[in-house]
Parts: C-alpha cells; sequence; structure tokens
C-alpha cells in the first residue's frame, strides 16, 4: 500500500433537481487506501464536506433562485503552506478575486475567496452580494465549542470527558472539524 499523501476531488449532486445550482465539485479531499489498494475518501471525511460545506450552499442557493449559478468548484486551501506542500493544484489569486473574510472570529475556516469572473459595474455589484449571501453562512458551521479556562489545565480530567462529550453529541464532526488541514476556500463560479 501506498503510505504517501494523496488528494481527491468529489463531485456533490443537489437533491432538488428544480434548483439552479446542481453540482459542487470539492478539490483537495485527504484521501486514503483501501484494503485491495483503491484510492478513496473516508466516508466520515466525505460526510463531513457534504454536511458542512456542499448541502448548506444548496440549500442557501435554493433560496437566492434569481440567481444563475449552475456549478461550484472549491479548493481547500491552507494559507500557510506552499505550492508545493500542498499536494494538489490550486488557481493562483489576485487582486480581482473577492476575499470574504469570516464574520465570526472564532471559525477555524478564516477566508473565503470567490475568483473573479470578469464583471463590471452593477453585474460586479450584484455577483458580489450573491456571493456573500451564498457562502458567509459557512463560516458558522466551523466554529468549535470553547471551554471554560479551569477545564483546559486538566483540573478536574473528568469534567473534560463530560464536556467533550457532550459536545460530540451536539457536533459528531467535532472531531474532524478540529484536524481540518485549511483555512480558506477558494471558490469558482460557473
Amino acid at each position: 500500500m501506498n503510505s504517501s499523501k494523496a488528494f481527491l476531488s468529489i463531485q456533490f449532486c443537489s437533491a432538488c433537481t428544480d434548483a439552479t445550482l446542481q453540482t459542487i465539485e470539492i478539490c483537495g479531499l485527504p484521501g486514503c487506501y483501501t484494503k485491495t489498494g483503491k484510492l478513496t475518501v473516508d466516508s466520515t471525511i466525505e460526510s463531513f464536506f457534504k454536511d458542512y460545506i456542499s448541502e448548506p450552499i444548496f440549500r442557501q442557493a435554493y433560496r437566492l433562485r434569481n440567481r444563475k449559478v449552475e456549478t461550484l468548484k472549491i479548493w481547500l486551501y491552507d494559507r500557510k503552506s506552499h505550492h508545493f506542500e500542498r499536494g494538489y493544484f490550486v488557481p493562483e489569486l489576485d487582486e480581482r478575486d473577492l476575499a470574504i473574510p469570516s464574520n465570526p472570529k472564532s471559525s477555524k475556516l478564516d477566508v473565503i475567496y470567490v475568483l473573479d469572473n470578469e464583471l463590471t459595474g452593477e453585474e460586479l455589484e450584484q455577483w458580489q452580494d450573491a456571493a456573500h449571501q451564498l457562502f458567509s453562512p459557512l463560516f458558522g458551521k466551523f466554529i468549535l465549542p470553547s471551554k471554560h479556562p479551569l477545564m483546559n489545565g486538566n483540573i478536574i480530567p473528568s469534567l473534560n470527558q463530560l464536556v467533550d462529550n457532550f459536545y460530540q453529541l451536539i457536533d459528531p464532526k467535532l472531531e474532524v472539524k478540529k484536524q481540518l488541514i485549511f483555512d480558506a476556500l477558494i471558490i469558482q463560479i460557473n
């Protein structure tokens, strides 16, 4: 079996056939090898990205029915790593791209970049407004629960475990969220 890191892309399709946005492709998901040597994305990871990125965007896009977004391509982006360290292609960013900073500062997702689609004037303003409405709700999905200061020093270990179990019940994908390999998203709208 190959032990090197591998990254894959997965397409998610809308469950709503009359929605304008039908497909979201997410690139840069960490892959793993099955016992037969096939490269795949772990079902827990796939479920996480479905629940925290694709489904919220599908729902929000459906609410904004006047927008003409048919497909999205999203790259997971760690702003601290160099392109050769990342292990997969990420588009170049420039000053024309829209940067949407995280509204809740406690989000592990710091910024969403939306690639420029060469609009100008009123069309550009409408596009920027639509991008903010469509993608800003994602930041709230990446907030980790805060702990009381007394619990950080292992003063009460059993209480730590109890609180961790409680948070795990509220957010079953909390462990995946804690181990994110990205702090930004790059989104191309088609």
